[in-house]
């Protein structure tokens, strides 16, 4: 054990001796995906192979060996989280990104070991890291900005649980050094616990990840309706330990399922309890969750640390009956503990969506082990039949067979709810976690069962392979491949390589299920078992260019096309020309077979020319007393755009305009020279289109530029030479305030804008 902490203590920390770069390139975030060797196929693999090497060593190893594959600087490290071993014969160490020994949040790469050594990694690394290594805020300070944007959002009840060691937050947007503060309060009627990250230096919000897993959607206590509002609450009255009975039936309904559920995990994956490490089961009955005025006793959830239990409320006999007594309700919240201590997929977007997924699968496929309800019969796959809404048969809280018909779950990727542009909050479902579960859920169920999809958004017919096999294979996608930061299309990715691991390799039958189901599901990705597919269709114009992923065509004379050689699998297919708008802007469609009619309608300006940032266009020319137009797409936080003509030959004007043509009438600016070099230029110019219209006072001949200047650094975004970024230290970029604070070492925060 020591050598391993030695071993820790050296990884974590190597390279603090050696030199800082002399100028650091742009953080990164990279996924990693690293093959050095196949293990034996599938059912050749015998448990209990002897192990030649140390599975840890051999990760600090690799991820020494390889630094340059998934590019680790001199300060990044790792931190060993957790290994898992399975039934072929390897380990799977999970090691979190460390930088100047801080956790890197999304940054984690697991390490594939078998007897002989090393077989390859998967994960996410964070590269390009240039932060401080120490707050300048005080764990006070940080609590109190906390609790100061909590209160302007509408929370109540705040109780600061924890002040946690600082991360880095990678999970999206620019890495940032921060302050978890983990704290408990209701807001919007609903009872939340969460990390929230404050920025270390300004006490800026940066995101959350919650601690509580509801269904909003063995050691038994009694809340006898407490309202759990500050966490203080838990765990109530103890009533039974394991091998106690009551007369309670919540008491007993808790106990019965979460055994049931224990017994499942041990039984089917070997694995004993939510940690693997046979922790205690914990639950709380009888209790109500604080909505702010008042309390409710229709919920349920999984408290992660520093709680580890589960608490049950006995419904108000409408909406709910009691929850302790929902076997499928059970067996989903302590899969949420199974998740925490495995892929840890965080509660937001699609890892959040995922890890939703993973509790009605795995919490469902627990139930049909204990005998409640048939895995052949499809509508018993629902979640929560048996406590939702008591006084109407036959529903449920969600259908994994269909899982539109509740009238909100999404059950096709392309249309998932909070598709872009989400700020995760509990006001939005953290971007839709719940609803578009049903995404993983449907696959789940095609995967098992087989079929098309239930409203024929795809035509892909799936051959089910049973509910054995496909359990295995979700469970080791999430025990040995997903991530904290996992979405949709690394779960295709992790459960395809799940398969391939346990039933014989790629090209199977198992695993070209696993790819029809999330084809079925729009889920992008694709696949190829020696087979090439087509997609055709018209573009809606002549020499249209039409891409699906890395094939692309033109369009003949018609506006036909045909994309060919393409792998099976989900492409968004798109039509692009310059001068040309395309309706529908992309299409998701699946091949294998192929697909034909995939038509696109063109509206097309002619001689307009679409300007690429920092490309010079050259040749033109323009007529007397005619104009010529050209568009550039500025984004948003742009500093800078310059718009110019130069190498003229005649005596040309130059016109600009945004989100519509200039004419001699209606422009932004005009500099009216009488060379025909001109310039317009735009200080923090609005995202959208801007055009430069070309007016031929005389006849000529020119060359014409569009530069957009990036956001901070004032270089522009050439895609061909992009100018080196100098880094400056986060400290350095924000100076901190001059003035003193005012007496209330909070007042001085800046309050977050309410929603």
């Amino acid at each position: 054990m020591s050598h391993k902490r030695d071993l820790l203590l050296s990884i974590a920390f190597a390279g603090a001796a050696l030199l800082f770069p002399s100028a650091a390139q742009a953080a990164e975030a990279r996924d990693v995906s690293l093959v050095v060797r196949e293990a034996q196929g599938g059912e050749a693999m015998r448990a209990g192979v002897r192990t030649h090497v140390d599975p840890l060593v051999a990760a600090v190893d690799a991820l020494e060996v390889h630094r340059d594959a998934i590019g680790r600087g001199p300060q990044d490290g790792f931190a060993y989280r957790l290994e898992e071993k399975d039934a072929l014969g390897q380990s799977h160490v999970r090691m979190s990104q460390t930088y100047r020994g801080i956790r890197v949040l999304g940054g984690e790469v697991i390490v594939h070991v078998d007897g002989d050594g090393l077989m390859g990694m998967n994960g996410r690394f964070v590269s390009g890291l240039d932060l401080p290594a120490l707050p300048a805020l005080s764990p006070n300070e940080s609590a109190g900005a906390v609790l100061e944007r909590i209160e302007a959002n509408g929370g109540v009840n705040v109780e600061i649980v924890d002040v946690l060691e600082p991360a880095i937050w990678g999970y999206s947007g620019e890495p940032v050094l921060t302050v978890p503060v983990r704290a408990m309060w209701v807001e919007d009627g609903e009872l939340v616990f969460e990390d929230v990250h404050v920025d270390a230096e300004t006490g800026a919000y940066v995101g959350s990840v919650p601690r509580m897993y509801t269904v909003k959607t063995r050691r038994i206590h009694n809340l006898n309706q407490a309202c759990i509002s500050t966490g203080n609450e838990l765990p109530g009255a103890l009533v039974i330990s394991e091998g106690g009975s009551s007369t309670d039936t919540a008491v007993m309904g808790a106990y019965n399922g979460t055994g049931m559920t224990y017994d499942y995990y041990k039984a089917v994956f070997n694995r004993t309890s939510y940690d693997n490490a046979d922790a205690a089961v914990v639950s709380s009955v009888h209790g109500q969750f604080s909505n702010g005025a008042s309390c409710t006793k229709s919920n349920a959830a999984w408290l992660d640390s520093p709680y580890n239990q589960m608490a049950f409320g006995d419904g108000d006999g409408s909406t709910f009956s009691n929850l302790a007594n929902g076997i499928d309700v059970t067996s989903h919240e302590l899969t949420h503990a199974v998740c925490s201590r495995t892929a840890d997929l965080v509660y937001q977007n699609d890892p959040g969506a995922l890890n939703e997924a993973n509790s009605d699968i795995l919490g469902r496929a627990a139930a049909f082990w204990g005998g409640y309800g048939s895995a052949t019969t499809t509508t018993a796959w629902t979640i929560g039949a048996d406590v939702y809404t008591p006084g109407t048969s036959g529903d449920a809280l969600r259908y994994m067979y269909d899982p539109f018909k509740d009238g909100y779950s999404a059950d096709y990727y392309p249309t998932r709810n909070y598709a872009s542009g989400c700020t995760p909050s509990s006001s939005n479902d953290y971007c839709g976690v719940h609803s578009n579960s049903g995404i993983g859920n449907l696959f789940f169920f095609l995967l098992s069962q087989g079929g098309t999809h239930p409203r024929g958004k795809t035509t892909v017919a799936v051959t089910g392979i049973g509910l054995s096999k496909a359990q295995q294979i979700w469970y080791r996608a999430l025990t040995v491949y997903m991530t904290s930061s996992t979405t949709y299309q690394g779960a295709r990715t992790a459960t395809a390589s799940a398969a391939a691991d346990l039933y014989g390799g790629t090209c199977t039958a198992d695993w070209q299920s696993v790819h029809k189901a999330w084809d079925a599901v729009g889920v992008p990705g694709t696949w190829s078992c020696g087979t090439t597919y087509t997609i055709a269709g018209n573009a809606g114009t002549a020499s249209a260019t039409v891409a699906a992923g890395t094939v692309s065509a033109t369009a003949d004379a018609s506006g036909n096309y045909t994309l060919a050689g393409l792998a099976a699998g989900t492409y968004s297919v798109v039509a692009s020309k310059a001068g040309c708008t395309f309706s529908p802007t992309s299409q998701s469609v699946t091949v294998g077979p192929s697909a034909t009619g995939k038509n696109f309608t063109a509206t097309c300006t002619s001689g307009d020319i679409a300007l690429t940032s920092g490309v010079a266009v050259t040749g033109q020319s323009v007529a007397k007393s005619a104009w010529k137009y050209y568009s550039i797409v500025v984004p948003s936080g742009a500093t800078n755009l310059t718009l110019a003509t130069t190498a003229s030959t005649g005596d040309v004007d130059i016109y600009t305009q945004s989100g519509a043509k200039p004419t001699s009438s209606a422009y932004i600016c005009r500099p009216y020279g009488s060379s025909g070099n001109e310039t317009c230029s735009a200080t923090n110019p609005a995202a959208g289109t801007w055009w430069l219209g070309v007016y031929g006072y005389a006849a000529g001949s020119f060359t014409v530029t569009g530069t957009v200047h990036a956001r901070r650094d004032g270089t522009y975004s050439s895609p061909a030479t992009p100018a080196p970024r100098a880094r400056r230290s986060r400290r350095e970029r924000r100076p901190r305030r001059a003035t003193p604070r005012a007496t209330s070492p909070f007042r001085a925060w800046r309050t977050a804008p309410t929603r």
